[in-house]
């Protein structure tokens, strides 16, 4: 049987909670979406029963077990429709090039004031880019960096995931307004350097002006990207908080 998952940003709320207060749904909130989620793809012309939810801070994974006759090319013909409806949505296609390529296209695409990258199956916490933004905007800074922890849906995994999480934490405190080398050279120091392009959130004028791009055509292009965006930062910071929460599971690039 053909099956897919749909994604929906953001997880539902309950719909009890106050303004200013976040209270996530429960098991009856989340059948109530998977309903009017089966509705509304019905509404685009594709039929089928949502089998089972995985519920996340962010991202809710529903899967679709489609109706019999379901050509896989409606669904990719979906996004499509759904662009041509609403105009906060764009559809973007390129052949495979790897991570480097797709961030770059990203970034050319952007409209934005600030950029963010993130890999489709890992997570953020609530709330993570409002905050990211409220400390950039703050001390007008070029880039903000910060913490991780690790998750696994696969209790297989679980001193992996101990084992990533201690490697995110840093030893020291790097707090307060530095330039790019000085933040590199003070974490460098003390082992805490992580390359990666999920734990930065950088601006956008300045990521432009500065002539950024990921090398493209090689792997580990996050180390070469990441060292010349600190580099070139006047004025960044480090928040010692975990924001981001990367996924380790079978078949990802980094575990294959």
């Amino acid at each position: 049987t053909m099956r897919w998952w749909c994604l929906i940003l953001p997880s539902p709320l309950n719909s009890k909670a106050k303004a200013g207060h976040v209270i996530w749904c429960g098991a009856g909130d989340l059948n109530d979406v998977s309903t009017a989620l089966e509705a509304t793809l019905g509404d685009f012309g594709v039929r089928g029963d949502i089998l089972a939810v995985r519920p996340g801070p962010v991202v809710t994974m529903y899967e679709l077990e489609p109706a019999p006759g379901t050509k896989a090319t409606r669904v990719i013909q979906l996004a499509d429709d759904i662009a041509r409806t609403d105009p906060r949505v764009r559809v973007i296609r390129q052949p495979n090039g790897g991570p480097g390529s797709a961030r770059n296209r990203g970034v050319g695409e952007a409209r934005g004031d600030w950029l963010y990258f993130f890999d489709s199956d890992d997570l953020l916490e609530p709330h993570a880019l409002e905050r990211l933004h409220a400390v950039a905007e703050a001390g007008q800074l070029d880039a903000v960096y910060f913490s991780a922890e690790a998750f696994s849906d696969d209790p297989t995994y679980a001193d992996a995931v101990a084992t990533t999480t201690a490697y995110y934490q840093p030893s020291a405190d790097y707090s307060g307004t530095r330039t790019g080398p000085e933040l590199l050279a003070a974490m460098a120091e003390n082992g805490d350097w992580r390359p990666s392009p999920c734990l930065q959130f950088l601006r956008r004028e300045w990521y432009l002006a500065a002539g950024l791009r990921f090398p493209e055509g090689i792997l580990h292009e996050d180390n070469v990207f990441t060292a010349r965006a600190v580099l070139a930062a006047r004025r960044c910071t480090y928040l010692p908080e975990a924001l981001f929460r990367r996924r380790l599971r079978a078949e990802s690039i980094t575990t294959r």
